[in-house]
């Protein structure tokens, strides 16, 4: 966001947008394959279960000259 600021851009919006389902926690570089069901899956963007869940995975940002 230091950069969108430093370039003049005027942010407008700022929209946080969080996983819609669990294949955004499963690391798949990794050489073993996930035999996780949809269930537990899913299980994964309640934050309850999983703390990080509450963290935004990305910003969307609407800005202009």
């Amino acid at each position: 966001m230091n950069a969108v600021i430093s370039s003049g851009l005027n942010i407008k919006h700022i929209e946080e947008m969080y996983a819609e389902d669990g294949t955004f926690w499963v690391d798949e570089s990794s050489d073993e394959r996930d035999t996780r069901s949809n269930e537990e899956l899913d299980k994964l963007c309640k934050w309850e279960i999983n703390p990080l869940a509450a963290i935004p995975q990305w910003l969307s940002i609407y800005a202009i000259k």
